[in-house]
């Protein structure tokens, strides 16, 4: 009952002070310096995509806002995580991923609290993450009527496979920050996937759902599709993954995800957390399965 009641304080504390802003996320506490400031409405979808705005929040950045002031933690669920230099990113499966300093993330105790940088609105739904050098790649996962995308997301390449799923590719600088909330390239990419990963121009998707064998796809180079996406008033290059590049496929174990590499091989985790997908831990929740990356 408490907790209730804080909740509902904190989240009156912005009636008739923060307006709606398309995309909007704010992990201050307190009052945050930006609302009310004049911006630019950066992520797509919306008919106010690219006008000004007074910056405030859209439903989830309030709602996590509200419990982040209230009760100290953020609503979400992690799809994946990469490191660059002394940052932790985490995709939060809601168009968002959250920054956190790698450092307090490791030297904190279980059961501490670790306040997070920064969360940003990305183009994609944020199923799981990636980082290559001074990339951080934030991908999505398609699965018709379960998991659907925004339609324009939606793809047919010259080898005429069907894609609904994105991958963006944004740069870091020297100290793994981002260094724009627009995307250097958009990868279009196969439905289902749950893991991406790349390695001296060898791509890899891993591709899962429920119990059936999930996959590991490899891809050898970008194929440009010769197209741009516009976002934030920049044309962004589209590429893609497809089975024109395909060069082999591996057959594993259910409920595949998350990918990372280490050295010449690759890194396969599986589902081990969400009770949504319970059965997945009695799978290879606990391992990691190591394939050697072929040249």
């Amino acid at each position: 009952p408490e907790d209730r009641k804080a909740v509902i304080k904190t989240a009156m504390q912005l009636v008739g002070k923060v307006s709606y802003f398309w995309g909007g996320k704010s992990s201050a506490i307190g009052w945050d310096s930006r609302f009310g400031t004049p911006m630019e409405v950066w992520a797509d979808g919306s008919t106010t995509t690219g006008t000004i705005r007074a910056y405030g929040l859209d439903c989830s950045g309030y709602v996590d806002w509200v419990f982040n002031n209230a009760l100290g933690y953020i609503i979400g669920h992690g799809g994946g995580a990469a490191v660059a230099g002394n940052f932790l990113y985490v995709a939060n499966e809601a168009t968002e991923v959250v920054m956190f300093n790698l450092s307090q993330i490791m030297t904190a105790n279980d059961g501490d609290k670790v306040q997070d940088l920064l969360s940003f609105n990305c183009l994609t739904n944020a199923s799981f993450c990636f980082v290559d050098g001074n990339d951080l790649y934030i991908g999505e996962f398609f699965r018709a009527g379960d998991y659907d995308t925004k339609p324009e997301h939606a793809y047919t390449t010259p080898a005429g496979d069907e894609h609904h799923a994105w991958v963006c590719r944004y740069a870091l600088d020297s100290e793994g920050m981002m260094t724009s909330n627009t995307p250097a390239e958009i990868i279009s990419v196969r439905e289902q996937v749950q893991g991406f990963a790349v390695k001296d121009d060898v791509y890899m998707l891993s591709s899962s759902w429920g119990v059936s064998t999930s996959k590991l796809d490899f891809y050898k180079g970008l194929k440009d599709s010769g197209k741009t996406v516009t976002v934030n008033n920049t044309e962004v290059p589209l590429s893609y993954l497809d089975s024109s590049n395909h060069t082999k496929t591996l057959d594993m174990p259910a409920f595949s995800e998350d990918l990372t590499v280490d050295g010449d091989r690759v890194l396969v985790s599986f589902e081990s957390a969400c009770n949504k997908y319970i059965i997945g831990k009695f799978f290879f929740a606990d391992k990691l399965i190591s394939y050697p990356i072929p040249e």
